[in-house]
């Protein structure tokens, strides 16, 4: 039904430009689109499209995100990409799209995980296929919602899922959601849904594709160990963005170059517990915890095994940090142990500290003063700027260029648990890719939490100085006073 009247000026963009309404209904996917998806599901040209759009805008029925958008896996100059408001949302239901809903997305990753479901919607549309976009299945007491079920010719479905780059430090998120489909396929709630998952990666094939398949491979083996009699209950095949768009694939026999994920051996338990004791901690964690944990303990022994390049720059360094900073701060994480001591974080720290042998050149820098020393801020300050810059330099990386890592002292309006923090500010995003492999700059996302998670080491290297080995600080105000919390 056509919609002639909803505000005075509603009314006025749909009187001089009709196709305002195919325009506004590209957004029903997921609340997000690019002027491609317009052009490409209104039938206009990329000129009225965008003219038309920016009407949209300008009425308060779209808007732009505070920042550009771009694909990883497409150079150049990104597409224009705009967000469904509250009154665009009602306009649609008023057309009789009851389920659109405003999109209030804010940061990269997730607005470009809303652009790759968008790509397979529209895809599936334009091939007259059935889709499902962002559909609740509930099973026992439980429910998956996956980005896309699309129904075969013959009424049988199939999962979709759009993926970003994996690292080592996102395994636990990657784990919980390969659990949650291997849940779901062993209920057999719907016998309908074929018990596979295909894969849609924002990205090329390149050292990228094979790292974050990687991580894939060992969460699915996570799983498979957890699972009854060693089974998966489904099959997990990958392929890039790019290759299924220019030919969607989606019939259950399977015509592109789908990659199968399997999964990849990783140490049990028992064979862990063999090669050294387990801490009394970890013991007491749950067995897929535990799991996870001695998969980062794995990744950060081999990257210190890996020569450094060109230069001493150990390209593994924030990297490794991630891994140690997501052990115990991860929002996939169930909430006691988000409100918990560090104390995982804290064990691959101390373990990691040994793996450089930074616990001597950081110890004599912490304690190289006289006790009777009167500490000012200003000491203080140096004191830890020293240590940082040991921790950088031991790395082959400095803390003036562009990685910056200085300590600040907190004020009356600063939020900072303690008084001195560290501040780590990375100003070019491809120095989370120096092994290569992205065709973008890396997500503002990912840099941020980056940045977080080297702040969160170097400031532990003086919150916690006494459970990592370090020994007691005298310059460091409002330490915990008993030293036996870890």
């Amino acid at each position: 039904m056509q919609v002639t009247s909803f505000v005075p000026v509603w009314d006025e963009i749909l009187a001089d430009l009709p196709a305002a309404q195919p325009a506004l209904e590209t957004f029903l996917a997921s609340g997000l689109a690019d002027i491609q998806h317009v052009t490409g599901f209104a039938s206009l040209s990329r000129d009225r499209a965008i003219r038309v759009v920016e009407r949209l805008v300008s009425g308060g029925f779209l808007r732009r995100p505070e920042f550009a958008i771009k694909r990883p896996d497409k150079r150049g100059q990104p597409a224009a990409v705009y967000l469904l408001t509250e009154d665009g949302a009602r306009t649609l239901q008023l057309l009789g799209h009851e389920k659109a809903r405003a999109c209030n997305l804010k940061s990269d990753l997730p607005i470009l995980h809303a652009l790759g479901m968008t790509d397979l919607h529209l895809a599936a549309r334009k091939s007259g296929v059935v889709i499902d976009t962002d559909r609740v299945l509930t099973f026992q007491t439980r429910e998956i919602r996956p980005d896309h079920l699309v129904t075969l010719a013959d009424g049988r479905k199939i999962i979709f899922e759009v993926e970003q780059a994996a690292s080592i430090d996102t395994l636990r998120r990657v784990t919980e959601s390969l659990r949650h489909k291997q849940n779901f396929f062993e209920a057999k709630a719907y016998p309908e849904v074929l018990p596979e998952v295909r894969m849609v990666l924002h990205m090329k094939r390149s050292a990228l594709w094979d790292k974050t398949l990687t991580v894939w491979e060992k969460a699915l083996e996570v799983v498979r160990q957890e699972a009854v009699g060693g089974r998966l209950a489904f099959r997990l095949f990958a392929i890039t963005r790019q290759e299924f768009l220019e030919s969607p694939d989606w019939e259950e026999g399977r015509s592109l170059a789908w990659r199968e994920v399997v999964p990849q051996r990783v140490k049990t338990l028992k064979e862990a517990r063999a090669e050294h004791p387990l801490p009394r901690w970890l013991e007491n964690t749950p067995r897929e915890q535990q799991l996870i944990l001695l998969a980062y303990q794995q990744e950060l022994a081999e990257h210190t095994r890996k020569p450094e390049r060109q230069l001493g720059v150990n390209p593994f360094f924030l990297e490794n940090m991630r891994i140690i900073y997501s052990a115990s701060y991860d929002e996939s994480a169930p909430l006691l142990e988000q409100v918990a001591l560090p104390k995982r974080s804290l064990m691959l720290l101390d373990e990691y500290l040994k793996l450089m042998r930074l616990h001597q050149p950081l110890s004599g820098a912490l304690h190289a003063l006289d006790t009777k020393t009167k500490w000012n801020p200003t000491m203080i300050m140096q004191r830890m700027q020293i240590a940082i810059t040991i921790f950088l330099r031991q790395h082959g990386w400095r803390a003036d260029g562009p990685l910056q890592a200085y300590p600040l002292v907190s004020n009356w309006e600063n939020r900072a648990s303690e008084q001195f923090f560290v501040r780590v500010e990375i100003r070019n995003p491809f120095l989370l890719d120096l092994q290569g492999g992205r065709e973008a700059e890396p997500a503002q996302d990912e840099v941020r939490r980056t940045e977080k998670a080297l702040a969160w080491v170097l400031q532990s290297l003086f919150v916690y100085s006494v459970e990592l080995g370090l020994g007691r600080l005298e310059f460091w105000e409002g330490r915990l006073k008993d030293d036996d919390q870890s």
